[in-house]
């Protein structure tokens, strides 16, 4: 199988359902996820939440129309992103949705405004729209908003010494989120801040521990994916340290959650997600994702869902199914959209403006803690 094959395919059984009885134009919508290598787990769980949702919403296309979802692996890398959007615009994508790190937008989304087909990421934040007519579109509150809240809380938690612990494999997201929570902990707060690369740190998580317990903070921002956050604290734990973890919502996937241990169960996280968000919508969403798969929906799959789902409503919405129609009606649809968790509101240059909730993790589940 070719490169490009193994890349960009269909799933039959969900497009047929979906185009059922239709027999007019067809509008591809293109995935963008990093779904190889130790840090696929975001584009994975996006990409079956967006499988999910267009089995679902199959009334939400305007007679006449179809849909057909292709996919392209970003690597989670800038370049991947770039080559992951020429590959869908070649294949004739009409919009995209992804990708789900920074990382890898830092290249799709010039290589999107370039070809002037919208991007609508579910996850990224660490990334500004140019304006209302942006072809880039997040859906996610901005890394440096998240990095704030986090600071909040730490300041409120009485912490005046505190170490930061940053992916540079990430490191426009992990930058922002620390410029947000230094100017809300505090001045003199963050006493340190230490890098590594997710692309080679394996089998040094304890080493890094170490470093972080050397330097004697009362408490650790720790910006890195799930499951480098897991084995971080594994490693804190075992050293028997107590100390007190705050984190972004880039953690908040199931590999912290099953491979982080006790020593996870300290963390203090900022989502615009939580396990036991009382919205209608979202018990709704959980159960029948549930009954399907078998697990819970995390925050990854609700923002990729909530994607897919807008989407969707932009293609219903267009009279004519080009990209730049459907991005107008994109515009259109997101001012005030429903999100499964919740609404989403528009600054004026078209950026999300969505609740953060302060989440920490307990018998596996993430779950709200009110201040």
């Amino acid at each position: 199988m070719g490169s490009v094959a193994r890349c960009l395919w269909l799933l039959p059984g969900l497009v047929s359902a979906w185009i059922a009885g239709c027999s007019g134009e067809t509008v591809n919508i293109g995935y963008i996820g990093g779904m190889s290598g130790r840090l696929s787990e975001l584009g994975l769980s996006g990409r079956t939440a967006v499988e999910f949702i267009l089995a679902e919403e199959a009334g939400r296309v305007a007679p006449g129309s179809r849909v057909q979802r292709l996919v392209a692996d970003d690597s989670n890398t800038a370049d991947g992103g770039a080559g992951a959007v020429r590959r869908l615009v070649d294949k004739g994508c009409h919009l995209l949705i992804g990708p789900m790190t920074t990382a890898a937008a830092e290249g799709a989304v010039p290589a999107a405004r370039r070809a002037g087909i919208l991007l609508l990421s579910p996850t990224v934040a660490g990334i500004q729209r140019q304006g209302p007519s942006d072809w880039f579109f997040p859906i996610m509150a901005g890394a440096w908003t998240m990095g704030r809240a986090a600071g909040q809380w730490c300041r409120e938690d009485g912490h005046t010494r505190v170490v930061a612990l940053l992916d540079s494999a990430n490191v426009t997201y992990a930058s922002q989120v620390l410029d947000g929570f230094a100017s809300a902990a505090g001045d003199g707060v963050l006493v340190s801040q230490i890098m590594f690369s997710s692309a080679n740190v394996k089998g040094q998580h304890g080493q890094y521990a170490e470093k972080v317990l050397s330097l004697r903070p009362t408490a650790l921002l720790i910006v890195a994916s799930g499951m480098d956050t897991a084995l971080v604290c594994q490693a804190l734990f075992k050293a028997g340290s107590t100390l007190a973890l705050y984190s972004p919502s880039w953690a908040l996937t199931r590999e912290l959650a099953e491979h982080g241990g006790m020593g996870a169960e300290r963390i203090r996280a900022v989502s615009c997600w939580d396990d036991n968000n009382p919205r209608t919508d979202w018990i709704r969403f959980a159960e029948r994702y549930k009954k399907l798969y078998g697990r819970s929906p995390g925050f990854s799959e609700t923002q990729a869902a909530d994607a897919m789902r807008l989407a969707l409503m932009a293609v219903e919405k267009s009279p004519e199914k080009t990209r730049s129609r459907i991005r107008q009606a994109a515009e259109t649809v997101a001012a005030g959209f429903k999100g499964i968790q919740s609404d989403i509101l528009l600054d004026e240059w078209g950026m999300p403006v969505r609740e953060v909730f302060r989440v920490t993790l307990r018998s596996g589940r993430f779950v709200r803690v009110h201040p």
